[in-house]
């Protein structure tokens, strides 16, 4: 059985976003379970060694309105597990 990732890598428009797996726990943790939330919840809980986590534009938007209430939620800096 092959070792758990160490990190994933998100597939954005302009280039690929690398996160760790803590980073990816959290993330997860954020995401609504409901609507969009929980489609992108469940392709990050089922993301693979191979490829990136691929999102459409629509999720894409979402996952970043929920970084940044969760940025806001840290003092206005980023979430401790994301660089």
């Amino acid at each position: 059985m092959p070792k758990r990732l160490d990190h994933v890598t998100i597939a954005m428009s302009e280039k690929d976003v690398v996160i760790s797996w803590a980073a990816r726990d959290a993330l997860i943790d954020q995401l609504p379970g409901v609507d969009t939330g929980a489609a992108i919840r469940a392709i990050f809980e089922g993301v693979g060694a191979s490829s990136p986590v691929k999102l459409t534009d629509d999720q894409k938007v979402e996952l970043l309105r929920v970084i940044d209430v969760w940025a806001e939620q840290t003092d206005g800096g980023s979430p401790a597990c994301v660089s």
